[in-house]
């Protein structure tokens, strides 16, 4: 995506305004595809049964936020990711 967005910016000399503007579309439309709440549900209870009763977290749409305090948790956090290598 990048890289085809690079070649439409230079091959059709695109003002910062065009490309702002094709950004925006683009981010709407990626909107459009986010998950289902059914399944953003299904994947936090499966999640909570996996994670340390520490380690906070909270799904929105497509994203998923890991929080902290401290270093403890921090490493805490750092091990339960590095867990599935």
């Amino acid at each position: 995506l990048c890289i085809r967005l690079h070649k439409k910016i230079i091959k059709e000399r695109l003002t910062v305004r065009d490309i702002e503007s094709i950004i925006r579309n683009y981010s709407n439309n990626e909107n459009e595809k986010i998950i289902s709440k059914k399944i953003i549900d299904r994947a936090q209870k499966s999640l909570e049964n996996i994670v340390d009763l520490d380690i906070k977290f909270k799904i929105k749409k497509n994203n998923i936020t890991f929080s902290f305090s401290d270093e403890k948790e921090f490493d805490k956090l750092i091990q339960f990711l590095s867990r599935g290598k």
